[in-house]
């Protein structure tokens, strides 16, 4: 296995993601294309990322296609290579692709040139947005990729773009890895009785610690203490009936977001039925999306607290 820092260039488009033959080490550790010079090196401990995952077809860059984004908040880390001229973005991407797999990922999206959404994908892209200079281009050449690892601690995303240089410079390629970690914030569980007590005294309570796969309804193990904690303030007071309301921040449409809401409302129901044996007749799912805000959306602290679970009492 190879981590980084490595030598400025290795040989050998077989020694593509040489790193992730066996593990991935932290999100610093950053692929690196084979017989490929870094250009830039940078992190971010927490940034708010919007992962293309479908043509971005629509001119006006991402905010004009957040319907093909997944948008993920985690740290950072990006680097910039340029490849030899003789590669391609094709095969820059063909062995990307094969290492990422090996290496337990799902690809979630890839394109190629007009299929990835021409102009407008290029606005919206990656790269675009972070080096216009390299990889918004005229060559019609490029290539694209997302990918997945459903890890227990949080998913690790990986956006890859190749661009073939108009200039003849070669190939520059941006690997972005995101790691969408449970942030400080949604790690407190609130017990029982600190629920009883804000229920009687604000008739609602707000918790962070139930999760969520990114974009999904799906519940993670981690959200257990929580929901436990739930279920015996459920026992512990058996005429209390509660609202199960499913909250977003405002990225992506209100409809879909209604309804991302709703549905995860839904499966916190459906766990309290079925692992806390709560009387399904005490407990009502409902979903509002991002109409009910905690904190402002211009940053990821306030979209943090917006995307959260409320218990109201019913």
């Amino acid at each position: 296995m190879r981590l980084f820092p490595t030598p400025p260039l290795v040989t050998g488009l077989g020694l593509l993601l040489g790193m992730c033959g066996t593990a991935w080490a932290q999100s610093a550790d950053v692929p690196a294309p084979g017989a490929a010079e870094t250009v830039s090196d940078e992190s971010r401990p927490q940034a708010t990322y919007d992962l293309i995952i479908a043509p971005a077809e629509d001119p006006g860059g991402i905010d004009a296609n957040l319907a093909a984004t997944r948008t993920v908040d985690g740290p950072l880390s990006r680097r910039v290579y340029r490849s030899p001229a003789d590669q391609s973005p094709e095969a820059v991407l063909d062995a990307m692709a094969g290492d990422l797999r090996e290496a337990g990922f799902e690809i979630v999206f890839r394109c190629a040139d007009e299929a990835c959404g021409g102009p407008a994908f290029l606005q919206a892209s990656p790269g675009g947005r972070h080096d216009a200079e390299r990889f918004i281009l005229d060559t019609g050449a490029v290539g694209y990729l997302a990918a997945r690892d459903d890890r227990p601690g949080g998913d690790r995303f990986v956006a890859v773009q190749s661009s073939a240089s108009a200039a003849g410079e070669g190939v520059f390629t941006l690997v972005d890895v995101i790691d969408a970690s449970p942030r400080e914030l949604s790690a407190i569980t609130v017990d029982a009785e600190e629920m009883g007590r804000r229920l009687d005294e604000q008739g609602r309570v707000a918790l962070y610690g139930i999760y969520f796969d990114t974009d999904s309804a799906r519940l993670r193990d981690a959200s257990d203490p929580t929901l436990t904690e739930i279920g015996k303030l459920m026992r512990q007071r058996p005429d209390l009936r509660l609202l199960v309301v499913g909250h977003t921040d405002t990225r992506g449409e209100l409809e879909y977001n209604i309804d991302l809401s709703r549905r995860r409302a839904e499966a916190v129901v459906e766990a309290l039925v079925g692992d806390q044996d709560v009387t399904r007749g005490r407990l009502k799912p409902w979903g509002v999306g991002f109409t009910s805000p905690a904190a402002s959306n211009s940053d990821a602290d306030g979209r943090s607290r917006n995307r959260r679970v409320e218990l109201v009492v019913w």
